[in-house]
C-alpha cells in the first residue's frame, strides 16, 4: 500500500497522520498505535474509539469513521478529513463515561461550536 504522508502527530499511545491512500479519492486521517507492538489495552481503546466514532456518524461537527484496516501490520481507524478544519493540537479525548450518551455528547459538541463559531 502505498501513500503520500502529509502531516504527522504523535500523541500519547497515537500517531495521528493525514494521508493519500490509493482506495479512496480524497486525504484521510490515520490513527494508530505508536508502538510496533502495541498492548491489547490500547488495542481495545483504538477498537472502542472506532466503535464510538461510528455510533456518532450522524451527529453534526463528529469526524466520520471510514473504516479500519491494516497499516504496516498495526491496525489502524481511517478517518474523514475536514480540509481547513484539522486541529491536530485539539483532538478532544472523551473520558469513558461518555460511552452511551449520545444526547450528552451532542450537548457537548454543540456547546463547543457555539463557543468556537459564534
Amino acid at each position: 500500500m502505498t501513500s503520500m504522508q502529509k502531516n504527522i502527530i504523535y500523541q500519547g499511545n497515537s500517531v495521528i497522520s493525514v494521508e493519500t491512500l490509493p482506495e479512496y479519492s480524497h486525504p484521510v486521517v490515520i490513527k494508530k498505535p505508536s508502538k510496533s507492538h502495541p498492548s491489547q489495552r490500547s488495542l481495545r481503546s483504538l477498537e472502542k474509539e472506532y466503535e464510538m466514532t461510528r455510533s456518532l456518524d450522524a451527529v453534526e461537527g463528529v469526524r466520520k469513521a471510514l473504516g479500519q484496516q491494516s497499516i504496516e501490520n498495526q491496525k489502524a481507524l481511517i478517518l474523514e478529513y475536514i480540509d481547513g478544519e484539522t486541529d491536530y493540537t485539539g483532538w478532544f479525548k472523551f473520558p469513558q463515561k461518555l460511552y452511551g450518551r449520545e444526547s450528552e455528547l451532542k450537548e457537548l459538541v454543540g456547546a463547543f461550536k457555539s463557543a468556537c463559531w459564534a
